[in-house]
């Protein structure tokens, strides 16, 4: 049986015209950048994350309410608000996601996305 890799996401502050998020799993050695990922790879994440209740809701409100059902741009802000830090724990496993408590990426305005599904799901 083929076991599911694990995933890391990492929120690059580095650029100074325009920010990053990286995507590796524990099977590749180097991180892509998430605009390089294949709609099979964006299909694949976001299937995972769909195994979670939360995570679930989360994505369906994103795709349906504020991307037009658009996966990657759905995923996408999912992930800047849920895994963005480097740290010793991959953001998804083969049997479970690992949320992180990451700086808010709305810290200059206010989330357009509180009271409107649970997009933002802290530890």
């Amino acid at each position: 049986m083929n076991q599911e890799p694990s995933i890391e996401f990492y929120f690059s502050l580095n650029h100074v015209f325009e920010q990053k998020i990286y995507v590796r799993w524990d099977i590749r050695s180097q991180w892509l950048s998430f605009d390089e990922l294949t709609p099979i790879e964006i299909e694949h994440i976001f299937s995972r994350c769909m195994k979670d209740h939360k995570a679930k809701m989360a994505l369906l409100h994103l795709s349906r309410e504020k991307f037009n059902g658009d996966k990657a741009a759905a995923l996408k802000q999912f992930i800047m608000c849920n895994w963005t830090e480097i740290d010793q724990v991959y953001d998804i496993t083969p049997s479970r996601l690992n949320f992180e408590r990451v700086p808010c990426p709305f810290k200059s305005t206010q989330c357009p996305f509180r009271g409107k599904g649970l997009v933002c799901i802290k530890p």
